[in-house]
């Protein structure tokens, strides 16, 4: 998984400036577990965070920090948590309301509390592009909702009615907040039951993530005697509920282009499927992603590797395998 380059501004920006006030012994172990976030080594990053913030609780960067690791490790409850408690101590830190509007959306659906986040973040910078689309995507999906276009357009009015949106179960309502009828989505709506059956080499593969009440949910394989912290070859399925009518193989294909990345090829692309393949930005670790579109959920599948002296082998091998991969109902 890649990350972000407004986030590794962020991190050096926190690394020069974020711990005058520290002891020497904890800048060093922040420093150390800045540099494991900016290598991808989430998982071993952690600790690093949980041990300066025993020692300085109200230092907000490490929980910035600790909730980017378990952000893009899709743990998504614990990166909200993370950002939240972070907020408390530094309000006015832009990325963390961007980063907690989009958790809110893929893991809680809960689009009142995401729409919030967006709104404050563009109340720091009322002129970001990245604020305004999500905040954008956000209203667009409340009005989809039965009731959702009237509360957004008197939005005054009905906060005094008591009708807002809000979040039970799998479905987002809008409707009074206190108890009384709601309104809920379309039975129609709900997506389709779809998995990957995927195909592997010869060597023994064995799933050592799974995670299901999330979304995207994610999925990862690793060689015997390997993990999470500890691999050279990962096999890893996101599936993203609800989301065909935001992205199409196109439009992704498109964004790769825009980037301008000599190190991103594409391989292949359809209607409902794109593969393409590439190196990280430090060059060692190569990715191949097949990503497929299914009748509710996008799919994306991942090989990747870091032993670049089988590179060019293993590449033409898994370009087949994904290729055999297929949506099962």
């Amino acid at each position: 998984m890649s990350i972000s380059k407004s986030f590794l501004m962020m991190l050096y920006f926190f690394l020069a400036t974020g711990i005058v006030g520290a002891n020497e012994d904890i800048r060093n172990v922040f420093k150390d577990g800045v540099a494991l976030n900016n290598q991808a080594k989430l998982v071993e990053a952690i600790p690093y965070f949980e041990k300066v913030i025993a020692v300085e609780p109200d230092f907000a960067p490490a929980y910035f920090e600790l909730a980017y690791a378990h952000d893009y490790l899709e743990q998504k409850d614990k990166a909200i948590e993370f950002y939240e408690k972070g907020l408390k101590y530094d309000p006015k830190f832009f990325p963390a309301y961007i980063r907690l509007a989009l958790c809110y959306v893929q893991v809680k659906g809960d689009l009142g509390r995401a729409r919030y986040y967006a709104k404050e973040a563009l109340k720091l910078d009322p002129n970001s592009s990245e604020g305004k689309t999500a905040l954008s995507a956000i209203e667009d999906k409340i009005r989809s909702i039965p009731g959702g276009s009237e509360l957004l357009n008197d939005e005054e009015k009905y906060a005094k009615k008591g009708v807002g949106i809000y979040q039970s179960g799998d479905f987002t309502f809008v409707g009074p907040v206190k108890k009384g009828e709601t309104i809920r989505e379309d039975d129609s709506k709900k997506d389709l039951p779809e998995e990957i059956e995927l195909a592997f080499d010869k060597r023994k593969w064995n799933k050592k993530v799974d995670i299901k009440n999330s979304n995207p949910q994610i999925t990862q394989y690793f060689l015997e005697r390997e993990d999470p912290a500890n691999w050279t070859e990962v096999v890893t399925v996101h599936t993203l509920k609800n989301a065909t009518d935001q992205f199409t193989p196109n439009n992704i294909a498109n964004k790769l282009t825009a980037v301008n990345n000599p190190k991103m090829n594409i391989i292949s692309q359809s209607k409902s499927d794109l593969m393409y393949d590439g190196f990280s930005e430090e060059g060692k670790r190569y990715e191949l992603v097949r990503v497929i579109f299914g009748k509710e959920r996008i799919h994306t599948l991942y090989y990747a590797s870091r032993n670049m002296k089988t590179v060019q082998g293993k590449k033409r091998e898994w370009v087949e395998l994904l290729k055999k991969a297929k949506i099962i109902s």
